[in-house]
């Protein structure tokens, strides 16, 4: 899936999606992967003279199941 991820949250997305893939690699599951694919700036929704980054994050992976 695509992800449309403020500047501000990308590292803090991107070390819980680490952490969560190597719990799932430690649990035998496969592990999630992200990418950044692209980027964009906005106006703020506070002040339109503000731009503000985006980034197109995309995610893989499959939802572990329990036996």
């Amino acid at each position: 899936m695509k992800y449309n991820i403020c500047e501000a949250n990308l590292r803090t997305l991107t070390e819980k999606l680490a952490r969560l893939s190597a719990k799932l690699v430690k649990i035998g599951a496969a592990p999630v992967t992200f990418q950044v694919v692209g980027q964009s700036d906005q106006p703020s929704e506070t002040d339109a003279s503000k731009l503000i980054r985006y980034y197109d994050l995309e995610v893989e992976g499959v939802t572990p199941k329990a036996n």
